[in-house]
């Protein structure tokens, strides 16, 4: 996994500094500035999300993760040493264990 993530970092650095060398002239401007309230809502939100996350078990935790980063069952399965017919078990536990630690409200999120 680590080094996935660091080949992913490593290709993320190419395309950009490709993308520089193929005009430099060209002005790359980010993102317009955000509003501070939806800024801190955004803030609010990812502790809230993190919270949660961190009373999962290690194990669970990483097939969530891994599952919204698009890996497959296998390499899920893989990742945390089980078989893939138990993967989607596993995912649902998580995420039914995970739901129990967000707020009720929608609007809360």
């Amino acid at each position: 996994m680590a080094t996935n993530l660091v080949r992913g970092w490593a290709n993320r650095g190419k395309r950009r500094q490709t993308l520089l060398e193929a005009s430099p002239d060209r002005a790359f401007t980010g993102d317009a500035p955000r509003d501070p309230d939806a800024d801190l809502h955004t803030r609010e939100l990812r502790r809230t999300v993190r919270a949660a996350l961190d009373t999962l078990a290690d194990k669970e935790r990483t097939i969530l993760l891994m599952r919204e980063e698009g890996f497959t069952h296998r390499e899920i399965a893989d990742a945390v040493g089980t078989t893939t017919g138990s993967v989607g078990t596993m995912i649902a536990r998580a995420l039914d264990k995970l739901a129990a630690q967000l707020p009720l409200d929608a609007e809360d999120l």
